[in-house]
C-alpha cells in the first residue's frame, strides 16, 4: 500500500471492497456461526467470484487449510453445512479437495501459519487431494 507523507497507511477502498462485502454478507446471514446454513449459495459473493473466474477460463478449487486445535474448535461446520456447500460446488464444477490437515499446535510457530518444515508434507497432501478430486470429476463427466 502507498505511504502518505505522515507515514500512515493510505486505505485503498477498491482492495478492501470484496473482502468487506463477503464479511458483511456472512454477518447478515449468520454464516460465521459454525452451525449456520447458507440457504442460497448462488446469491453469495463467493458464487459471484466462482462465476467470474469460470467465465475467464479458471478452474475453482477449494480446500481446508491446516489449523491449530483452538481454530479447529472454533470453526467446526456441521455435516449439514458441509453437505450443502459440497452439493452446490458439485453443481457448479468447483473441485472440493479432501486434504488431511491435522497438525500439532507446535507446527504453527505464529499460531496461524504452518511451519516451513511442514510445508512439503502439506503440499504433497494437497497435490494428492487435487489428483483424487480431478479423477472423480473426470469419471463424473465421462459420457
Amino acid at each position: 500500500m502507498p505511504w502518505r507523507s505522515d507515514h500512515s497507511v493510505r486505505l485503498n477502498i477498491k482492495s478492501t471492497t470484496i473482502p468487506y462485502q463477503i464479511l458483511e454478507q456472512m454477518r447478515a446471514t449468520d454464516a460465521l456461526r459454525p452451525d449456520s446454513l447458507i440457504s442460497d449459495w448462488d446469491r453469495t459473493v463467493f458464487a459471484d467470484l466462482v462465476r467470474l473466474m469460470q467465465r475467464h477460463g479458471g478452474r475453482v478449487v477449494v480446500f481446508n487449510v491446516p489449523l491449530t486445535s483452538w481454530h479447529r474448535l472454533t470453526d467446526r461446520p456441521t455435516p449439514e453445512k458441509t453437505q450443502s456447500f459440497r452439493k452446490w460446488a458439485w453443481q457448479h464444477d468447483v473441485l472440493v479437495l479432501d486434504v488431511p490437515t491435522d497438525y500439532p499446535d507446535e507446527a504453527f510457530p505464529d499460531l496461524v501459519h504452518l511451519a516451513d518444515a511442514c510445508a512439503p508434507d502439506f503440499t504433497r497432501k494437497l497435490a494428492e487431494g487435487y489428483q483424487e478430486a480431478a479423477d472423480v470429476a473426470r469419471v463424473r463427466s465421462a459420457p
